[in-house]
This record gives structure tokens, C-alpha cells and sequence, in this order.
């Protein structure tokens, strides 16, 4: 889920920075949106991370070697 997030994120301040590029006039609120965009990101990953303890508490079960498991998996 965090990678999804990721990507969209970094996306969308590549969107960001290539208006700012071109439109002097967008960098200060391309600049706030960069840093709100960051800041969402951050949250997502608390959120993940609080999942992830819940999901302990009820099943007993660690969860986030799982998901470095498939990362290897992946590559």
C-alpha cells in the first residue's frame, strides 16, 4: 500500500515542480503542496504502521517481515 502512495505521490510533485518550472507565479503554493503531499505520505505510513500493531494484538502474528518476504521476492 505505502509504495502505491509513493508512486502517486512522487507523481504528483513531478507535476508540481514542472508547473513551478514554468509558471513562477505557482512556487509558493506548489511549494506548500509539495510539503502537504510529504506530509500525507508520513501519515499513510502511520497508519500502516498502527494496522500492523492491531493486527498483532489480535492475531498474534507479525506482519511487517511478510511484506520485506515479498520485497524479495519481487527483485
Amino acid at each position: 500500500m505505502n509504495n502505491a502512495i509513493q508512486k502517486k505521490s512522487d507523481a504528483s510533485i513531478q507535476g508540481i515542480i514542472v508547473e513551478m518550472k514554468s509558471h513562477s507565479k505557482t512556487v509558493v503554493s506548489g511549494t506548500n503542496l509539495v510539503i502537504v503531499l510529504k506530509h500525507l505520505e508520513r501519515i499513510s505510513e502511520h497508519c500502516t504502521n498502527i494496522a500492523e500493531y492491531v493486527h498483532f494484538m489480535v492475531n498474534a502474528k507479525i506482519i511487517k517481515h511478510e511484506k520485506h518476504e515479498e520485497k524479495k521476492l519481487e527483485n
